[in-house]
């Protein structure tokens, strides 16, 4: 029996593996453009093997699907563009597909809805996954062959839903012999430790299960299942799709369940089928199983009377970052469509910033401080509507001498773990090498030491989080900033 339980907790283990952050963080939307769009944005990471997609409903409407762009191939910043109009309650979600040795998992933001209506209609649900047919682990009983799994939530409750190979949920077969259709729950920061998984359970076993929602441990004594119930569940058979839902504080009130929300407000959950005998033992099985789905907990909603533009101000340059910092602060918490700063020569740098709530963000701009001059900088989060203003760097005049040759560095970009760095135009003199983040704070030096030749090529583990970084390099009288991104 201990390869029921392994099928149950399988999904918990496979999702945490495949994902122990919450791969959302960076979601973030603009105001509305002359189109009548918003910009949806976000970046893709490594573990994040296959395609994102990305939905959207106005209202009580359906979800809509829109298919994302790439805008930048170096940190994998992806693009939806959402049609909106001022006053509108707008949704919007994520869904990412990882490979693992499992098969595709998936990780998604559940469905939200404002009302709690059972049974969901499917419209407003968001699929998890769509199994294949005839893939029952033992028997023939195809009424146990799980194919398309959904799951939505409200502010109290869970909904899920499940269509089989017959779309009939019979639950018994005869007075020995039954069938139980599971929605597998488990927080992903206790289930593993505590070896507890939660589920509602559509079944009519005399004595043993009824609807309901229940904790499942495992007895080692007697290699079952146990069942502890803790509330009861909405269940209906109709459409061919069995649609189950529970109350989110049945769940959370249970002391085993652990902290919720947990630090990612993620939950696995999948959809298994058992099938149960009574006589002359109690004898139970696996009928099919779901691939697992990390569901993140979050209601993403857009909703904004009139465009508040964003309030910009400089604050500092660091000369010896050669980054010039803004502060941004925008009442809709919308991002900026354009960040720019315009040297006196006409060069237009970027800003950028690694804080995804622009309620109160840093953006930083790499402005070289041999700029003489006003540069003018603009942002606007609707492409439009500009907030501007100009700053002057001031640096003392060079020195009339001959400078020597510039330092050139090397290095891939998206940074790997334990890369190559390659430096040239170095003399036989002490070399020191630093990495900072966009704010300036020094994260430590990675070389110090005498080249022996003009050329330096050393490795570094880059054991960093993913985001925006320099490099300083600094020899003799010079010294250089060499931008690069790491993205996990």
């Amino acid at each position: 029996m201990k390869r029921l339980l392994i099928l149950v907790f399988l999904f918990i283990a496979v999702f945490l593996a495949a994902q122990a952050t919450d791969p959302f963080s960076s979601i973030r939307h603009s105001s509305v453009d002359t189109n009548g769009n918003v910009h949806l944005r976000w970046n893709n990471v490594d573990a994040i093997a296959g395609g994102s997609l990305c939905f959207y409903r106005i209202g009580t409407g359906a979800w809509i699907s829109v298919t994302p762009t790439v805008t930048d191939p170096v940190t994998m910043e992806m693009e939806a563009l959402i049609p909106y109009s001022f006053g509108q309650r707008m949704r919007y979600r994520l869904q990412y597909g990882v490979q693992t040795a499992e098969g595709d998992v998936s990780i998604l933001h559940a469905a939200y809805s404002d009302a709690d209506s059972f049974p969901m209609n499917l419209n407003n649900m968001a699929l998890i996954c769509t199994d294949p047919a005839g893939d029952l682990v033992a028997g023939t009983n195809t009424n146990l062959d799980v194919r398309e799994t959904y799951v939505a939530a409200t502010a109290t409750k869970i909904y899920f839903s499940m269509k089989n190979a017959t779309g009939a949920f019979p639950t018994m077969n005869s007075i020995f012999s039954y069938n139980a259709y599971m929605c597998g729950i488990a927080n992903v920061e206790s289930a593993i430790t505590d070896s507890i998984a939660y589920a509602m359970i559509y079944a009519t076993v005399p004595v043993l299960l009824t609807n309901g929602l229940y904790k499942i441990g495992y007895d080692a004594a007697t290699s079952l299942p146990t069942f502890t119930r803790l509330g009861n569940i909405q269940a209906q058979v109709s459409g061919a799709t069995l649609h189950l839902a529970c109350n989110i504080s049945d769940l959370v009130n249970d002391p085993a369940f652990g902290n919720w929300p947990n630090s990612i407000n993620g939950l696995g959950i999948a959809a298994s089928t058992l099938s149960l005998t009574v006589s002359p033992t109690l004898a139970v099985d696996a009928g099919d199983y779901s691939l697992p789905a990390g569901v993140i907990f979050v209601d993403n909603v857009y909703e904004v009377a009139v465009n508040h533009p964003p309030q910009v101000m400089t604050t500092n340059y660091d000369a010896e970052l050669e980054l010039l910092y803004f502060t941004y602060t925008d009442e809709d918490n919308d991002f900026p469509l354009i960040a720019e700063v315009e040297t006196p020569d006409g060069t237009i740098i970027q800003a950028y910033s690694l804080d995804f709530s622009f309620q109160n963000a840093t953006f930083a701009a790499a402005i070289p401080a041999t700029t003489h001059g006003y540069s003018a900088w603009r942002f606007s989060d609707n492409g439009t509507s500009m907030v501007t203003g100009f700053y002057s760097i001031y640096t003392a005049a060079e020195d009339d001498v001959m400078l020597p040759a510039p330092i050139t560095c090397q290095m891939p970009n998206p940074f790997k773990t334990n890369s190559t760095i390659a430096l040239k135009g170095l003399s036989n003199t002490p070399l020191k090498v630093t990495v900072f983040n966009l704010r300036g704070q020094n994260l430590g030096d990675i070389y110090t030491g005498v080249p022996k030749s003009t050329e330096l090529s050393f490795s570094w583990d880059g054991k960093l989080a993913s985001g925006i970084y320099f490099l300083r390099i600094e020899q003799d009288k010079r010294v250089i900033n060499h931008r690069f991104v790491i993205t996990k």
